[in-house]
């Protein structure tokens, strides 16, 4: 199980940002910048086993040998909302929605599963309070506010209540709650 977890700026020859041969659940987490090498994913990587996402970002991931964006292999299957960049190799199982077009915040689980395609609008690795660093979203993300309250975890990886704003709009996706 991976919650509340930023997974970002790395480099690998296979599924650098999650390789999973074995089954893994993941929520609210952030999976974004990472460099795969030669035709690998730069993502999330299903490779033979299963993979859940929910309440995730997965975004700007890449392919060293020619650059090309990827941030899915495999069929992992998706609840909640999540927000995807780049779609192709992902085989969202559910309803995609061009993030431009996205009008939340959707509640969870009941309606099934929306994958927000677009770019994540999300800065760089850096100190946003707490423990450890995080990817904050700017003010134009459309993972701001995507997911009805009550969100699915309470606080986001640095400790931040979710929802972190007042009066409460929605959870917001990925490991980084807008306080």
């Amino acid at each position: 199980i991976i919650e509340n977890c930023t997974i970002v700026v790395n480099t690998a020859g296979v599924g650098c940002g999650m390789s999973c041969p074995g089954s893994t659940s993941i929520t609210h987490a952030t999976i974004i910048n990472n460099v795969a090498g030669n035709s690998s994913t730069g993502g999330v990587d299903v490779n033979g086993g299963s993979i859940s996402l929910a309440y995730s970002i997965i975004a700007n991931n890449v392919r060293a040998n020619n650059n090309e964006a990827s941030d899915c292999s495999g069929t992992p299957s998706f609840s909640g909302a999540n927000l995807i960049s780049v779609i192709e190799g992902c085989n969202p199982d559910g309803e995609v929605v061009p993030a431009e077009s996205f009008q939340g915040p959707v509640s969870a689980p009941t309606d099934g599963s929306i994958v927000i395609q677009g770019d994540a609008m999300a800065g760089s690795l850096a100190s946003n309070g707490g423990p450890t660093k995080t990817v904050a979203l700017f003010d134009e993300s459309r993972a701001l506010n995507a997911v009805a309250s009550p969100c699915v975890v309470d606080t986001d990886q640095r400790g931040v209540a979710r929802p972190g704003e007042s009066p409460a709009v929605g959870c917001d996706l990925g490991a980084y709650e807008r306080a």
